[in-house]
């Protein structure tokens, strides 16, 4: 019996030695953790009197701010877009167009007044927007900015 458990262990020592390593599978990447996703805000600005509401959306990340279509002025007029922060100083964002929904691309400088709880107020301008830079015309617009 001993002599038998001798060759039994001899012959199963030859094979696992002898027999080739089994494949190793490639490691497996570290699971990637999303970046947090920057706020998205929006307003609903909504006409003074009657009128459809505007919607308008804020994406930080690409810095662009778009709107539904606004019907707000006449053909001989602009409608332009400002935001106003907590300092209440309006600043333009662009002139919406005339038909379509409008996207505009911000300058950095007005990026940065973007935030919960700004306003958004649109104004009857000339055409091409105020020739001052402040507003000039009534306010026919304007709601606050939330996150969502």
């Amino acid at each position: 019996m001993a002599a038998l458990s001798s060759i039994a262990a001899a012959a199963l020592l030859v094979v696992l030695v002898t027999r080739p390593l089994a494949p190793m599978s490639p490691p497996q990447p570290a699971p990637s953790v999303a970046a947090p996703l920057a706020p998205t805000l929006v307003a609903s600005i909504t006409p003074e009197g009657k009128g459809t509401p505007v919607t308008a959306i804020y994406d930080k990340n690409a810095g662009t701010i778009r709107l539904t279509e606004a019907s707000l002025t006449s053909a001989d007029h602009s409608a332009e877009l400002w935001v106003i922060p907590a300092d209440g100083t309006p600043h333009s964002l662009g002139v919406l167009r005339t038909q379509g929904a409008t996207a505009l691309t911000l300058r950095p400088e007005n990026r940065q007044r973007i935030a919960a709880g700004a306003v958004l107020a649109v104004t009857v301008e000339p055409v091409g927007g105020s020739p001052s830079g402040l507003p000039t015309g009534p306010v026919v617009a304007k709601g606050v900015l939330s996150p969502v």
